[in-house]
């Protein structure tokens, strides 16, 4: 009798089919490929798109200034500012203290309340 020798190849195993391998790449270079043509097919360059927003945006910050200048100027004659912080007491025993007189043919009054302090308003006014 007779053993029959071990096979030279070994057994091939199923494997799982990639129907496209290709797939994910296609997708990504498809997907760099749309971006560069939408830019390309545009009249401005991101560069110059980023280059208007920043002057416009800095002609936006002159305006805000000049504006924030020209309340600062138009706040003139006799200005009375009082600020206090503390308990309720103490606010009441300093606008007491520091109330203008009736003469002022014109009076305002305007009381701001925060938990966190005001310091643009205490910037604004003199």
């Amino acid at each position: 009798m007779q053993i029959a020798a071990k096979a030279i190849t070994p057994g091939w195993v199923p494997g799982q089919h990639n129907a496209s391998p290709q797939r994910a790449a296609s997708a990504a270079l498809g997907a760099q490929l749309a971006q560069l043509e939408s830019l390309a097919a545009d009249a401005q360059s991101p560069v110059a798109k980023l280059t208007a927003l920043a002057a416009k945006r800095a002609a936006w910050l002159t305006a805000q200034s000049q504006a924030l200048t020209n309340l600062k100027a138009g706040l003139s004659g006799a200005l009375y500012r009082v600020s206090a912080t503390g308990t309720p007491s103490d606010i009441a025993a300093a606008l007491l203290s520091g109330l203008p007189s009736y003469e002022q043919p014109h009076s305002a009054a305007v009381l701001l309340v925060s938990d966190q302090p005001l310091t643009f308003f205490e910037e604004l006014l003199p």
